[in-house]
This record gives C-alpha cells, structure tokens and sequence, in this order.
C-alpha cells in the first residue's frame, strides 16, 4: 500500500522512537489496511482495530483476525449513539461513516443505527492496558477527534505519538476544529511534529509526539 501520509508518520516515528512498536491503535480503522501498514512498517506486536460500524468490523476481521477489534464509536461517555451508515463501493465513502453525517454521496445508500459507544479510557482499562506504554494511535473519526481526546483522560500521557484527523471547518453541532485540537494537546504537553492536508485544506492531519518518551533516539538522530 503506498499512502503518503502514513508513510511521513512512520518516519517521523522512527526519528525519534526507533523501529519497533509494541501497542498500535487505529481508531476508526474502517477496513484494518491502515493498521496493517503501521504493524508491518514498525514490527509491531499488537494492533488493537476500533470502528463504530459493523460492516467495517465485518470486514476487517476478515483479512486480519489476528488483530484485536472492537466495535464501538469512541467519544467522551460511555453508552449508544446513532451512527449513519453509509454504504458505497468506493471506500472513501464508506469510511465517511460517523455518528454524524452531512455529505451526500450520489448512489451511496445511508442507514441510521443504534452502535455502541465508549470512551477510550474504558477501553484501555477493558484491556487491561492502564500501565502499557502505547506507541501509536490513529484517529480518523470523522470530526469527533476532540471528544476522543477528551475521553482518553489522563491516559494520553501513556502515549508516544499521535496521528489525528481534524477538520478546519465545523462539522457538526459542537464540533471542535484543528485549532482546538491543537490547543489541547500543546496543553497536554504534546508536540506538533508535522502538519498535511492529504484531503484538501479542510482536513488537516496532525502528527504529534510526546517527548517524555524520547530517549535513546530524538530529534536528529
């Protein structure tokens, strides 16, 4: 798989964390090709796949099974919401899925379901994970980013970087734009390594790193 995107972001890990990972989440991993790239380019032991929608989990458990996944949206409570579906041939659009949605895809079918819902931190505690180190996570939840963040509590300083889509517009009710995030994770204590706009200037990618994990490696090395 050639994506441009993950391949600045695996660099920009090895810089400064080495080659190897041991925990890589993907949150919103749609059909597991992103989290397969992220476990094969760093050698990574674990890969825990999330995705709110059941098709998405169908199918990616059928090429990987042997990661862990687990059907859920991922906000700031723990519970259900509504999720609209979208169904479409071309992956883009299926991956556009969201607890809220305002595109129109033409000849793409939309289904509003009842999924589950959970905040990261239960997750990770669900897992047994509360004093892992986890090398990667991956958001691309479709402008819900904000309240992932907000969910994962004080569990974010377990984390070495961060891939997180955000948008530069507003996207739903109470959405929070790039700049939020931004102002969230500088707060936190996180560094922007590297902005792109693989999607066109409405969607910026944003590679963040935690430098209380940069040790043998680091910047220049």
């Amino acid at each position: 798989m050639h994506n441009p995107l993950l391949e600045q972001f695996v660099h920009v890990y090895k810089k400064y964390f080495g080659d190897f990972a041991d925990f890589v989440i993907d949150v919103g991993t749609r059909d597991g090709e992103d989290a397969e790239f992220l476990r094969s380019s760093l050698n990574a032991k674990h890969v825990i796949a999330i995705d709110a929608n059941p098709l998405a989990i169908e199918e990616t458990t059928l090429r990987y099974p042997e990661f862990t996944i687990i059907e859920s949206a991922i906000s700031n409570y723990d519970g259900t919401t509504k999720f609209v579906q979208i169904i479409s041939d071309k992956e883009d659009e299926a991956g556009s899925s969201s607890i809220e949605n305002f595109s129109f895809f033409e000849g793409a079918t939309y289904n509003t379901i009842e999924v589950p819902v959970k905040k990261m931190s239960t997750i990770i505690e669900n897992l047994g994970l509360q004093q892992n180190i986890i090398d990667v996570i991956k958001v691309d939840i479709e402008g819900y980013t904000h309240e992932f963040l907000e969910g994962l509590g004080s569990y974010i300083n377990n984390v070495k970087i961060f891939h997180l889509e955000t948008e530069t517009f507003y996207r739903h009710f109470q959405h929070k734009t790039n700049n939020h995030i931004i102002n969230f994770m500088t707060n936190a204590g996180f560094l922007l390594s590297n902005v792109q706009y693989q999607w066109g200037e409405g969607i910026q990618d944003q590679i963040w790193i935690n430098p209380r994990y940069i040790t043998a490696y680091g910047e220049g090395s």
